[in-house]
């Protein structure tokens, strides 16, 4: 994802250095000409990824493959746009430094003002007071993005109006790009970011984004386990396309709050029932365990997800760990491996807090039980039985290639990912692990 985003930006910063070597700022001392070149490379690399995010918002299912998943799109979405705000304000601060300058140097030797089309000339003052206003407005979205405590349901009322902010900058954009751009690549590339900008925004506000994929579902079964984790069975339209174990749906119950993110925890059945296993954590699960009721219906969405069982590589070891409510993919893998049998042999780590009250556990033995190549191990923090660095060290062999499926808290991710990444190369170990994150 990293990589993605970093060529991103280096290939609109490589179209906007070449245009700036053909097409050199003229006259003035040297800090003026400084300013222009980076008031216009600040606005070039900001404006193409707002343009992305945009793209990446209307949840591409052709981009999963290539990024590894909905939820590798979705991080991509977030730090496409954090770096667009922060590029933006780059831009907005270079534009204020013009009286600093003056204090330091004068304005008699001012740059030679670059050309723009004439065509938008009556539109200049619009344009740069729609970009400013669209800068205060990115600025608080970012800072309420980050606010990890601000409650989901009102940021996401407030993020809806991204697309209408995109529409600010993309005017602010078009009317004041340098003449030189048009007859130059870089021109290109950023009317085509313009274009896939406005596909995006379009979709979003006609309220368009995953359509496609939108499917009926009527509640069979919902019960609220001593655990606090919801079992919902459902039946979904006859039109639902056949998910890939461990891939997941959004689910919309209500229209106010919108559509979260959930893990299928079932292999596809004939019957059409699929289940989900949910913790009620947050404001919204809560509510759907106090009001979900069997023959009610609701709205679902997808399949998305790369977190898939026939993406498992069968040349390397297996190592499948899971913590609490990261325990839905496996279990829908377990079910397709006893309805389907493979040659798939695995170390299943789950780490849970207490097992004798978890019905997913209990379920989750069940299946294990009837698959004699996959080696369940249950790790109770109650009893003090906590899966350590150190602990999974010891079951593996450093000469042997892994594979490594992890579902549940980042803090145990990043603390296993530390010692196996001090003990294996990059080409004995490989990592996959899913992000839900909606901000």
């Amino acid at each position: 994802m990293k990589k993605i985003l970093i060529a991103f930006i280096a290939l609109f910063s490589a179209l906007w250095a070449l245009d700036a070597f053909m097409h050199p700022i003229a006259g003035g001392d040297l800090l003026w000409q400084w300013r222009n070149y980076l008031l216009y490379y600040t606005g070039v690399v900001s404006f193409a990824l707002m343009g992305f995010v945009m793209l990446l918002a209307t949840r591409p299912v052709w981009a999963e493959r290539w990024v590894g998943g909905m939820d590798q799109v979705y991080q991509l979405h977030k730090w496409a746009g954090i770096w667009a705000v922060l590029f933006a304000v780059s831009h907005w601060l270079i534009k204020l430094s013009k009286p600093l300058i003056v204090a330091l140097i004068g304005n008699a030797n001012r740059a030679t003002k670059t050309p723009l089309l004439s065509f938008f000339s009556d539109y200049k003052s619009l344009a740069k007071s729609l970009g400013e206003w669209a800068i205060y407005a990115a600025i608080i979205m970012l800072v309420l993005t980050l606010w990890r405590s601000f409650p989901y349901k009102f940021w996401r009322h407030l993020h809806r109006i991204m697309p209408v902010l995109f529409l600010m900058v993309g005017f602010h954009a078009l009317v004041l790009m340098p003449l030189s751009y048009w007859t130059q690549p870089i021109g290109f590339g950023l009317v085509t970011m313009l274009g896939l900008g406005l596909y995006g925004a379009w979709q979003a506000l006609t309220q368009r984004i995953g359509m496609k994929h939108r499917y009926l579902a009527q509640v069979v079964q919902c019960e609220l386990g001593q655990d606090q984790v919801l079992f919902l069975r459902a039946q979904v339209d006859a039109r639902w396309p056949n998910h890939q174990p461990g891939q997941f749906a959004f689910i919309c119950f209500d229209r106010q709050e919108g559509a979260h993110p959930f893990t299928i925890a079932s292999a596809p059945h004939a019957d059409g029932h699929i289940d989900f296993r949910i913790k009620a954590l947050g404001d919204y699960t809560q509510k759907m365990a106090a009001k979900m009721r069997p023959h009610m219906f609701f709205e679902i969405e997808g399949p998305y997800g790369q977190f898939a069982l026939d993406r498992i590589n069968l040349q390397r070891e297996q190592i499948w760990i899971a913590g609490g409510i990261g325990i839905t993919p496996f279990i829908a893998w377990l079910e397709a491996l006893i309805m389907q049998p493979q040659a798939v042999t695995a170390q299943l780590h789950y780490c849970i807090d207490r097992a004798e009250d978890s019905a997913a556990c209990h379920y989750l033995q069940q299946l294990a039980a009837q698959l004699p190549t996959i080696h369940l191990s249950i790790h109770e923090s109650a009893k003090g039985q906590r899966l350590t660095p150190e602990l999974l060290m010891s079951t593996m062999s450093t000469t042997q290639n892994y594979e490594l499926w992890f579902c549940g808290p980042t803090g145990l991710l990043h603390a296993l990912e530390a010692t196996l990444k001090q003990n294996f190369d990059r080409e004995q170990l490989t990592i996959h692990s899913e992000a839900f994150q909606m901000r």
